[in-house]
């Protein structure tokens, strides 16, 4: 029920079939009401006949077998009570109204008899209590609503109506209006059921299609988050829509592409041409003759030379071009923890003895290798425990440094910003370590964030989805 109300097609479908019952059951009040008339005629007329033959019947009984043949009848037959009395249950001063007039008429007709003297009849909404007859007695304030309302009220109304016979003896026969009884029948509840269950199956159908793009669009816009440079174009397919909104995804994909090429041509560019006047540099200072500010030179360009090198992974340090295979993660984070001399990682696989992802092994290990790195250079040590959630593997790596104050652990991921103020290389590195590895690890659609270690230090958590 909650994905029925929280998904597109669950929305789509259960406005429809709401839409579908809410008209179905007005066209069929606006029918009621415009043939109501011809409803309650045809009551009438059954009435009568049942009626008419009734008399003709007991005519011809005995008196003994009249009563117990009222009873029966009065029995087997729901809202029908039949009795004889020397009295009439009807009031022969209210018998002449003139809602009653057609059926008074066409049972006199029937039987060939006076209208105003062999048959009196008289519409009324009887009371809660007395709808299951139980009593006989009439209640004192009377609702005629066939004359107060409106006439197509007429079927919620219980019908007397008293037929005089040959003896004297009054024939009374109470027809009791069925509650509901055109609202809510077996017919109606079919085409009901039918009605939905047509539309629901055109409806699922016609929007079928439409969902299948748009999950196509989101296919094709993670797809595009992960790995830019190679995210194949949308299928250009469909409703005219879909193809419009898959022309514009497709163009906006090309000319991010385009501009992310034109960036990295760019900075490669700059950096290739660094190299050139820094090495015409290194040259002409090896002429000097030795003296301290002959070595503070050489160390400078040594450190810019440093820096284009970073740069320049940096910009080829996206995993696009790099192979992606199913691996072992356990394998691999063990392997990289024997390498770096860091403790084994602490798993809670919870009883998975294999957790494969699918990943770029070099990109990857190298985001993990400037993590414990950058743990150990500032924090003195690495501790990394690895933990399972339904669909993704998470790494936290704790140190027992300083820590990083809540309002710089964003700015530490940018490139070459570094919280040590110094700038030195020895006390605070490249400054783009960090933003290494959160480029590699979003780029296999995971993500890198910073907290506060429980007794100190911080934590570097790292999610990466699984297989």
């Amino acid at each position: 029920m909650i994905r029925l109300t929280t998904s597109l097609r669950g929305r789509t479908l259960l406005r429809v079939a709401v839409g579908t019952l809410v008209s179905h059951l007005l066209g069929l009040v606006i029918y009621l009401a415009a043939n109501a008339s011809s409803i309650s005629q045809t009551r009438e007329q059954n009435v009568v006949d049942q009626l008419a033959t009734l008399t003709k019947v007991f005519e011809r009984l005995p008196q003994d077998r009249r009563e117990e043949i009222a009873n029966d009848l009065t029995i087997e037959r729901k809202g029908f009570r039949l009795h004889l009395s020397d009295q009439s249950d009807v009031d022969p001063l209210l018998a002449p109204q003139t809602d009653t007039t057609a059926v008074r008429r066409m049972l006199s007709l029937a039987l060939g008899g006076e209208i105003d003297e062999q048959v009196l009849a008289d519409y009324r909404l009887l009371p809660a209590e007395q709808r299951d007859f139980a009593s006989d007695v009439d209640e004192a304030n009377r609702a005629i609503f066939v004359n107060r309302v409106a006439q197509w009220f007429r079927f919620r109304e219980t019908l007397t109506i008293a037929v005089q016979l040959s003896d004297g003896v009054w024939m009374n026969a109470r027809i009791r209006a069925p509650p509901f009884p055109l609202f809510f029948s077996t017919g109606l509840l079919l085409s009901l059921s039918l009605t939905v269950i047509v539309v629901f199956s055109i409806t699922a159908r016609a929007i079928n299609r439409p969902l299948a793009g748009l999950a196509r669009f989101g296919e094709a816009a993670e797809a595009l988050g992960l790995d830019i440079e190679n995210a194949p174009p949308l299928d250009e397919s469909g409703p005219l829509e879909i193809r419009q909104v898959a022309r514009a995804f497709n163009g906006m994909r090309d000319r991010v592409q385009s501009l992310i090429d034109d960036r990295t041509r760019m900075l490669a560019a700059m950096s290739h041409d660094f190299r050139t006047p820094l090495t015409r540099l290194r040259l002409r200072v090896e002429f000097f003759p030795e003296s301290p500010e002959r070595s503070k030179m050489l160390r400078d360009i040594a450190d810019m030379e440093e820096m284009v090198s970073v740069t320049l992974r940096f910009i080829n340090d996206g995993v696009a071009d790099e192979h992606r295979e199913a691996v072992d993660f356990v394998s691999l984070l063990s392997e990289l923890s024997i390498d770096l001399e860091t403790e084994l990682p602490e798993f809670e696989l919870q009883g998975v003895r294999s957790v494969r992802v699918t990943c770029a092994p070099v990109s990857i290990r190298r985001a993990f290798t400037n993590l414990i790195n950058n743990a150990k250079q500032y924090g003195h040590s690495a501790e990394i425990a690895v933990s399972l959630a339904p669909s993704e593997v998470i790494v936290d790596i704790r140190d027992h440094g300083p820590g990083v104050p809540e309002s710089e652990r964003e700015n530490v991921f940018q490139p070459f910003y570094r919280l040590e103020p110094s700038r030195s290389r020895e006390s605070g590195g490249s400054g783009l370590g960090l933003a290494i590895a959160r480029s590699v690890i979003r780029a296999h659609g995971g993500d890198i964030t910073l907290h506060d270690a429980p007794g100190g230090g911080l934590l570097a958590r790292v999610q990466l989805p699984r297989v």
